[in-house]
């Protein structure tokens, strides 16, 4: 219901021509990184289900990963299908605890920072008129989107997440963050609840012991990445 039956808003895009590969994800990712030790950043735009199956297979595989960075949670944002959940990290809360106390480096971009930016259709309008192919399918894509914020919250534009995690790859320097353990909640009212104990605050709770540190971005220059994106879409980078 917001992003529309095909994901895409609703425009009846052509399907794709290729064929899925046979192999899982959690395989490829796992004959990938072991090929390409150390080099290989994961960058995980959705639940994080394929990425708790890898390290079920692989449990080593943690420490050849170069990072992981996820669009996910909510440290001290609410939540966006529960007061303390977000959409991503609820669907598959088990492989979310697993990815954060696994012993590879996490980033997480999440509603802290996504919902500091609002995309509107003045951005995608440049975007459109500079780069007529891509503009018109992203500007046509995020219509539907726009609308449910609109609709539901009054609000002109729409937050876009996935490319706040994209934007934080391309320029870091963006956000800001800090550091801490996360763990998510499996069960229960808070089912999906991604909390964040900062660095330095110790516990006598046993579940933080020995958890590794995350980065969790919490703020971002809003103009910066407008531009950014926009740089990008039109091919100005």
């Amino acid at each position: 219901f917001v992003h529309g039956a095909d994901g895409f808003g609703n425009i009846d895009y052509p399907a794709p021509k290729t064929k899925a590969l046979e192999q899982s994800a959690a395989e490829f990712i796992i004959e990938q990184v072991r090929k390409y030790p150390g080099e290989v950043t994961l960058v995980a735009l959705g639940p994080l289900g394929n990425l708790g199956k890898v390290l079920e297979l692989d449990p080593e595989i943690a420490n050849l990963v170069d990072e992981v960075v996820l669009m996910g949670g909510a440290a001290i944002e609410y939540g966006n299908v529960s007061p303390v959940a977000e959409a991503n990290i609820i669907n598959e809360p088990h492989a979310a605890d697993a990815v954060f106390t696994a012993p590879w480096q996490v980033t997480v971009v999440g509603l802290d920072v996504t919902h500091q930016v609002l995309l509107d259709n003045s951005v995608l309008e440049r975007i459109k008129a500079k780069s007529p192919e891509q503009g018109s399918f992203l500007y046509d894509c995020a219509q539907f989107y726009i609308n449910f914020y609109s609709d539901r919250f009054g609000i002109n534009g729409c937050y876009f997440h996935d490319a706040s995690t994209i934007a934080y790859l391309l320029d870091p320097s963006i956000f800001e963050v800090e550091l801490g353990a996360v763990r998510v909640a499996c069960e229960g009212i808070a089912i999906g609840q991604t909390i964040f104990a900062p660095q330095g605050v110790s516990y006598p709770e046993p579940h933080w012991n020995d958890v590794p540190m995350t980065q969790v971005c919490m703020e971002v220059d809003g103009e910066r990445m407008l531009k950014l994106y926009e740089d990008v879409m039109v091919g100005a980078l």
